[in-house]
């Protein structure tokens, strides 16, 4: 034989050689296979071999920070063993390119009871219980499973090497061991671990058993769900895996927070319970559809100690229904369609809105008002380069973009004008506009701009939107930022924004503004369980609210998921009729009463209100609820 034909052959028999080695890491070494395979992850870019020199086949490129397994036999060697689930590629790489994590645990699935069928083999009815596509390597075998997908596969009763993977999940591996004539039922599973990662769990249960056996006897077998209630602060919906790249107040920010299990003061099973559903449903359409959904209703009740005419007390309520679709994404581009539908609606003659304006204060005390239905939001976002470069596009909210900390949330934290938006900044209600962002120009600096409709209302649907668009009158701003984090414009930075406005006018050519500009400064941090901030602007013209305003304040996660938050603000208008300054103090204490209920008792005291010189010091006492799902 020449040395070519050698060479063919073994090329030839190059991947039956491998997949022998997989398998007697198994067979050949159980005693260490538990200290074999490792979660790892790729520390740079670095290629995987077909051999362990670099001279062989390249079998893949991998990424810095790639999540892999490793194959560790010999801490010292120079090549280890990888193994991408993703795309079940392996190869050898570097040992020096890979951060070795936690070893992955093996799990033997041993099952010795005879079952009521007598025949010569074993029936194994194998069920996804999860809501995402998986393989399973069982023996020398590969199954794929769709979601929710059960097969029934006929074994000669012994014991069985196996994998259960599945994409962004850590593998589970070990033996199944079965005897003859017998009928089981292997569930899939997933769990949360400690590190928020998906941990597949197998249980391996006698058919007999089961409460549905009938049912597996018929093969009717694709309604079976079966979940794992999560810890607490862990997703109920899976949505801690979605991009958050706008403000606090935004729908992905809601989404997530939302989502999240809280730490309730009060946990009543009989009150959740029946959602688990729902929140079931929710994680399946999300990865099925890569759709994301949620739901909120909030009240609002105020008292003020004071007003110049009409009732002192006003109450109003919001209904949103709002969610994300990404229609695809990849490691390093996301895209997704944002949008929200929403009701505001006063039950009193006075809408919180208004309160602090009778109460002659500059500032309002609230953003609650009466408008009826409104399409607050639908536009579209992508990211590239892992988020580095961002846009969106649509009708949207410009103040989920423009000069961001992390408390400006008025349905969650601080109620006044001073402290959500910034009202010595002419910002529009939501209408068409665009917005973009360059993360890292050098090291942790981002550049972010964009221009909006300074005439839009949250009232315009979209052919309304298109004709306030086009009457050409806009917001344009730009902000240079500080910014450690990773998510886009999150708010937790030091920056400086520019905004300048066009003049405005009303539908019929009237006089509304004239043209106007201001800069903006914040610095936001949040350290543990706190969070402080410090934010001053200035502004020119009559466009924006305030001629300058100056405003820092506190907040405290005190116990459980409750948090107790003070602010102080010093602002003048920009009336030119008004040349003095009023002072705001404003406290809350955001409670998490039951898992979806959250109350926040409010307090606000305007000493100097500018609007009226019948009283020195005004206060507005509130009580704001919200029920999320």
């Amino acid at each position: 034989m020449t040395s070519q034909e050698i060479k063919l052959n073994i090329l030839q028999y190059k991947k039956q050689i491998y997949l022998l080695g997989f398998l007697l890491s198994f067979l050949v070494l159980p005693g260490i296979s538990n200290a074999q395979w490792h979660n790892a992850k790729l520390n740079r870019d670095a290629r995987g071999y077909a051999d362990p020199n670099s001279k062989s086949e390249v079998v893949k490129k991998f990424k810095k920070d790639d999540f892999v397994l490793a194959l560790v036999l010999d801490k010292d060697a120079k090549y280890l063993t990888v193994w991408d689930i993703e795309t079940n590629k392996r190869g050898f790489v570097k040992s020096s390119a890979i951060t070795i994590k936690s070893p992955l645990k093996q799990e033997d699935l041993i099952e010795y009871k005879r079952g009521t069928e007598k025949h010569e083999h074993t029936n194994l009815f194998i069920e996804n219980t999860t809501y995402d596509s998986l393989t399973l390597q069982l023996g020398d075998s590969t199954y794929i499973f769709a979601p929710y997908e059960t097969k029934n596969i006929t074994l000669k009763g012994t014991s069985y090497p196996y994998w259960a993977i599945q994409k962004e999940a850590v593998p589970d591996y070990g033996f199944i061991t079965l005897p003859d004539s017998s009928d089981y039922m292997l569930k899939i599973m997933q769990e949360f671990n400690e590190d928020k990662m998906l941990e597949m769990e197998l249980t391996l249960n006698p058919l007999h058993e089961e409460k549905e056996y009938d049912m597996y006897q018929n093969m009717r077998l694709d309604t079976v769900v079966i979940s794992t209630p999560p810890k607490i602060g862990y997703s109920k919906s899976g949505y801690d895996q979605l991009q958050i790249t706008t403000g606090t107040k935004s729908v992905d920010a809601d989404l997530l927070n939302d989502d999240l299990k809280k730490d309730a003061w009060v946990n009543v099973e009989a009150m959740d319970k029946p959602l688990d559903h729902y929140y079931d449903y929710k994680r399946y359409i999300n990865l099925k559809y890569n759709v994301a959904i949620g739901m909120d209703y909030m009240f609002l009740g105020q008292s003020a100690t004071y007003v110049k005419d009409g009732e002192s007390i006003a109450a109003s309520g919001i209904y949103r229904f709002f969610g994300t679709w990404e229609p695809f994404s990849s490691k390093t581009t996301e895209a997704a369609l944002i949008f929200k539908l929403e009701n505001r609606h006063s039950m009193t003659g006075t809408a919180p809105r208004q309160l602090g304006y009778e109460a002659g204060s500059a500032l309002s005390t609230a953003s609650f008002k009466d408008m009826g239905w409104g399409l607050t939001n639908l536009y579209w976002r992508q990211s590239f380069d892992k988020g580095k470069y961002a846009y969106v596009v649509g009708i949207m909210d410009p103040g989920d973009f423009i000069d961001l900390f992390p408390l400006l949330n008025p349905y969650k934290f601080y109620l006044s004008e001073a402290f959500f938006n910034n009202p010595a900044m002419a910002i529009p209600n939501q209408g068409f506009g665009a917005a973009a962002l360059i993360k890292d120009i050098i090291p942790n600096v981002y550049l972010a701009g964009g221009f909006h409709d300074a005439n839009g209302e949250p009232t315009y649907f979209i052919a309304d939107n298109f004709q306030s668009f086009k009457r050409g009158e806009y917001l344009y701003w730009v902000e240079l930022g500080w910014n450690t984090k990773t998510s886009f414009l999150e708010g937790e930075n030091v920056h400086f924004t520019y905004w300048y406005q066009d003049a405005r006018t009303d539908q019929e050519g009237g006089y509304v503004a004239e043209a106007s500009q201001g800069i903006c400064f914040s610095a936001a941090k949040s350290f543990n369980k706190s969070t402080t901030f410090f934010r001053a602007a200035i502004s020119e013209g009559d466009g924006a609210l305030m001629r300058y305003m100056v405003m820092g304040g506190y907040m405290y996660n005190i116990a459980k998921s409750d948090n107790i938050g003070i602010g102080v603000n010093v602002g003048e208008p920009s009336d030119p009729t008004v040349d003095e300054s009023q002072f705001g103090l404003e406290m809350f204490y955001n409670m998490q009463v039951t898992e979806h209920l959250n109350f926040t008792p409010d307090v606000q005291l305007t000493v100097n209100p500018v609007y009226t010189q019948e009283k020195e010091a005004v206060a507005v006492f509130s009580m704001r609820f919200r029920y999320a799902l």
